[in-house]
């Protein structure tokens, strides 16, 4: 089930709470009382570009690719463009008619995303048995101390030099100076605390922005990705060790680590300041995209398209049309010469 949240600051004119939602949850509809501020749980389909209506041209902007595409991948991705408005809709099938009996208007659940004031991103994964089993095998291999965040059940005889806890400070924990390898399943928060403490990464994506997320860090030379259909304990203990052992990762994330540290402001007061932001000034709607008052033929141009053709022929047409009259006119006074020309 969806979890909701309400906050409730100080009383103010206007509206006075805002309701935290997941995007998959139909619940988190802005009204005149309400600020909306979805959790951003990775939906497969990208609705919240559709939503956000934010640009995302299938020409650079990749979908499991690097955004440096072979004209292959460029066609892959393109295709894949096209298909995720579709399966957008049918995984949202079943929240449009919920979200309109609950609202008492049609609505859909896009639409619904689309008043959203801010989007926040939560993640969670567990491993299933086997393929926890085969990370204990692992680590206890290896000659390094392991902290693992895992709800999952734990074997009768766990490794001694691995630490199971429901919860830890994986930011604190990677800032620590003798951290060698985080392992992650590619979602965009570790790999964005991998980078800022440069830690090189191995990586197994499951689903959603995460494949995209790991080739883009593969590419740049970070970690290791592997796959999580076939991985197996050897598979993850040589990665391990090559990120372990071969600096150029180190030495490569660390260059990233200071690209991604170098910004005016800390991100952490950055998102403190937007969401105080949106409550100073009654939801923020002056810095909305005009693009959620477009129709989809305007969106993309397919009027002003229109219209430039419909110049180009008039203007064709108005340059071509006295050169054929001319030539018509040439033609048929040949004709009757030579028509003279055979009766004579």
């Amino acid at each position: 089930m969806a979890q909701h949240v309400v906050f409730c600051p100080a009383p103010s004119p206007g509206p006075s709470f805002a309701n935290l939602a997941p995007p998959l949850s139909p619940w988190g509809s802005r009204s005149p009382s309400l600020y909306s501020l979805f959790i951003h749980n990775c939906p497969l389909c990208g609705v919240e570009f559709e939503a956000s209506q934010c640009p995302f041209p299938a020409s650079y902007v990749p979908s499991h690719y690097t955004d440096h595409m072979t004209l292959r991948q460029r066609s892959a991705n393109f295709l894949l463009a096209l298909l995720e408005p579709l399966s957008c809709r049918y995984l949202y099938s079943g929240v449009n008619p919920i979200a309109s009996d609950v609202l008492q208007r049609e609505t859909t659940g896009p639409q619904l995303m689309s008043k959203t004031s801010i989007w926040l991103m939560c993640f969670d994964f567990s491993p299933p048995a086997e393929k926890a089993q085969q990370f204990f095998d692992v680590f206890r291999q290896v000659l390094q101390r392991v902290v693992w965040r895992y709800i999952g059940a734990v074997p009768e005889n766990p490794p001694e030099n691995v630490k199971v806890i429901s919860w830890l400070p994986q930011n604190d924990l990677l800032g620590h100076p003798t951290v060698k390898a985080l392992i992650t399943h590619g979602v965009i928060h570790g790999i964005h605390e991998g980078i800022c403490n440069g830690v090189p990464i191995v990586m197994m994506p499951l689903f959603g922005d995460q494949c995209d997320n790991v080739q883009r860090m593969a590419a740049q030379g970070v970690g290791k990705v592997l796959s999580i259909n076939d991985v197996t304990s050897d598979k993850i203990l040589k990665a391990l060790n090559k990120i372990i052992n071969d600096k150029t990762y180190k030495k490569k994330i660390t260059k990233l680590w200071a690209v991604h540290k170098d910004c005016p402001v800390n991100p952490f007061y950055l998102a403190i300041f937007w969401t105080e932001y949106i409550k100073r000034h009654k939801g923020a709607g002056h810095v909305t995209a005009a693009a959620h008052e477009l129709n989809w033929i305007q969106y993309h141009c397919l009027d002003l398209f229109t219209l430039l053709i419909i110049l180009v022929i008039t203007v064709v047409m108005a340059t071509v049309k006295p050169s054929d009259s001319v030539f018509t006119i040439a033609a048929l006074r040949s004709w009757r010469t030579v028509t003279h020309f055979h009766l004579s």
